[in-house]
């Protein structure tokens, strides 16, 4: 996908659209990233597990 984004980006160089190409690109890669993987912590002694963020995802 990069080398199509560097070959497009070069030929839209000084016009307007340069911006709205990059915008799409990172759209486009982000779609393309796996998602972050969620971990989730577990409380022995009340058997409650923890999102990374604290909160409490199941009893």
């Amino acid at each position: 996908m990069k080398p199509a984004f560097e070959e497009a980006w070069r030929t839209l160089r000084g016009t307007e659209q340069q911006a709205k190409a990059k915008d799409v690109y990172d759209i486009r890669k982000s779609e393309l990233e796996p998602a972050p993987r969620r971990i989730t912590y577990r409380n022995t002694h009340t058997a409650q597990q923890f999102s990374p963020e604290g909160r409490i995802v199941a009893p």
